[in-house]
């Protein structure tokens, strides 16, 4: 019986368990944390979005051709077969795929019951230090002592939302084998700035499209099942808009449509070492023109009549805005637009006027910074995908496999970085343990 250790407990890492055993596999996981899957159980504020019914390589950032392959083989169906192979049914929200019970609790719940009927080892509090191999055997050094193996799967994603007392040796682990790794950023995360509005409009959640132009990178996107969005190349440069709630906060902007842009901007601001500007437009259903007649219908009527001095400071810019957009929001729309809060609306002139609608659907936000590994989603980069295979095993080490997070791909919000790390998972799980399924 082949022998298979999996470091990690995540999402891919029991996948690969699962599936190894199935092919008559002696499995053992290696968790460095407390509990398996726990990270898992609070993806996607606990509801765990596992896959999407539109999977396209264009949601994904990385080798194109590798991740293209991958999806072929590996549809939203497979995946759906494997969950109801293990007792879990799905239910499609806006092409998202979750958990029937709408808790991710129950994805871990029906893998770690699906582990210990096969049964899966699972040893906990271990943290893997190295990995080296010797003739044909593979040897583990961890915190509580050393581990052997006739084949070991990397399944240990990445540091991103990981907080714990163990360093993250995944990427030496891999060094130590001579792999190129691409550098790693976080991705999925909230984007900062520095421009003075902050203050105005932290806490405020809305409605709004956002918008960046870029220098065109190898990476596109043009499908997102979670928000409304369009991107388009002109040349060398790359459009990318996005249309979701918006989070802005005291260090700058969150929510979807920012995560979704997240990996453009920040991997052109590690490139540039310069500022990245985005537009926001924070009132999406309503055209420009229709915002200005609106505006305009209301001034005659309070121009023409014989208002008192008193009765005109009741209707000033800020108080016009108020019923357009979140309280909080409005100063900072005044403060770009160039108006006091105490201008009178009234003595707008039409220049002034589409300067004001102006900023209100193009509002440019210059962006400087962006969360840590610890507070992103996901994080991009890691083992180059040339290095492996498409059944996920490393060309140079027969017996090695890389899968999920820890490989250079990294796909936008709506499923598609879960369904990477299952499908990887189960694909190296299988391929790991095929000598067992030949020996029963």
């Amino acid at each position: 019986m082949k022998e298979i250790i999996i470091v990690g407990g995540g999402a891919s890492g029991l996948a690969a368990a699962i599936s190894a055993a199935r092919h008559g596999a002696s499995v053992r996981i290696l968790e460095k944390k407390e509990q398996v899957g726990k990270k898992l159980s609070m993806t996607g504020n606990g509801r765990c979005n596992f896959s999407n019914r539109n999977l396209s390589v264009d949601a994904y950032y990385g080798d194109s051709g590798f991740v293209s392959r991958f999806l072929k083989g590996f549809p939203t169906s497979e995946l759906v077969r494997f969950f109801e192979s293990v007792g879990m049914l799905s239910i499609v929200r806006d092409d998202g795929l979750y958990p029937a019970s709408n808790q991710a609790a129950t994805v871990v719940s029906v893998l770690l019951a699906e582990c210990r009927r096969l049964p899966v080892e699972i040893i906990s509090d271990c943290n893997v230090t190295a990995v080296r191999k010797e003739d044909d055997r593979f040897f583990v050094t961890t915190n509580i002592g050393k581990f052997s193996a006739d084949a070991v799967i990397l399944a240990c994603g990445s540091e991103a939302s990981v907080k714990d007392r163990f360093s993250f040796s995944a990427y030496d682990i891999l060094k130590g084998f001579r792999l190129d790794t691409a550098p790693v950023f976080p991705v999925l995360t909230s984007l900062f700035g520095d421009e003075g509005y902050e203050n105005y409009w932290a806490g405020v959640r809305t409605k709004a499209t956002v918008y960046y132009l870029s220098n065109k990178l190898d990476a596109s996107i043009d499908q997102d099942a979670s928000t409304d969005h369009d991107v388009s190349d002109d040349g060398e440069m790359k459009a990318a808009s996005f249309t979701g709630e918006l989070q802005l906060t005291e260090k700058g902007i969150s929510g979807i449509p920012v995560f979704q842009i997240s990996h453009l901007i920040i991997e052109t601001l590690l490139k540039t070492k310069k500022k990245q500007t985005v537009t926001i437009d924070f009132l999406p259903d309503y055209p420009a023109d229709r915002l200005l007649e609106w505006l305009k219908k209301l001034i005659p009527e309070w121009r023409e009549k014989p208002f008192a001095e008193e009765q005109k400071k009741c209707y000033t810019v800020e108080d016009s805005l108020k019923g357009m957009l979140p309280k909080k929001l409005v100063l900072s729309v005044l403060k770009k637009a160039g108006f006091s809060a105490q201008t009178l609306l009234t003595e707008l002139s039409p220049i002034e006027l589409e300067t004001l609608v102006n900023t209100i659907k193009s509002f440019p936000y210059e962006v400087n910074g962006f969360g840590d590994l610890s507070a992103a989603q996901a994080a991009a980069g890691g083992l180059e995908l040339s290095e492996i295979n498409e059944r996920f095993e490393v060309k140079k080490i027969p017996g090695l496999f890389v899968t999920g997070e820890l490989l250079n791909v990294d796909g936008i919000c709506g499923g598609y970085n879960l369904h990477f790390a299952f499908g990887s998972g189960i694909i190296a799980g299988e391929t790991a343990a095929a000598d067992s399924e030949a020996e029963k």
